[in-house]
C-alpha cells in the first residue's frame, strides 16, 4: 500500500473510560495487519490537547501525560498489546485556574491513543476518549 495506507488498523479496549487521579488505565491496543509490516514500534500514550495560538491561528497541541513503548523495530504482524498507563495524582490540579475549576466541576477529557510507528508512511493509529474527575 502507499504510504502506510490501507495496512491495517488499530483498536483499543480499555476495562473503563472514566478514571480519577491517580488510577490506572488498563487496556489493550488490538493490532490487524493485512500483511507482515516493518515498523519502529507500538506506544500508548494518555494527552491533553491544549489551544495554542489566539484568534483565527488556533491550534491544538499534545500534551502528554504519560506513555508506555509496547515494541520496538520488527516486523509486526495482527496481534494484541496489554498495557497499564496511570493517571498523576495532580492532572488536574497543575492546570490553569479555569480549566482546573471545569475539570473538577464536569470531568477532563484526555485521550489515549495506541499507535503501530511505520518509517516513511502515516502510522496507523487509533485514539479514544476518556474522562477523568476528583
Amino acid at each position: 500500500m502507499v504510504f502506510g495506507i490501507g495496512e491495517g488498523s488499530m483498536d483499543i479496549v480499555l476495562e473503563k473510560t472514566a478514571f480519577k487521579p491517580g488510577e490506572e488505565i488498563k487496556g489493550k491496543a488490538v493490532l490487524k495487519l493485512n500483511n507482515p509490516t516493518k515498523a519502529r514500534g507500538v506506544l500508548v500514550i494518555l494527552y491533553r490537547e491544549v489551544d495554542v495560538g489566539s484568534g483565527r491561528h488556533r491550534t491544538k497541541q499534545k500534551q502528554i501525560i504519560s506513555d508506555a513503548k509496547l515494541g520496538g523495530p520488527k516486523e509486526y504482524t495482527s496481534t494484541e498489546f496489554p498495557f497499564t498507563l496511570r493517571v498523576p495524582e495532580g492532572v488536574i490540579s497543575n492546570m490553569d485556574p479555569l480549566s482546573g475549576f471545569l475539570a473538577n466541576t464536569f470531568g477532563m477529557q484526555l485521550w489515549v491513543e495506541a499507535k503501530l510507528d511505520l518509517e516513511a508512511a502515516f502510522d496507523i493509529s487509533r485514539r479514544i476518549r476518556v474522562a477523568i474527575k476528583q
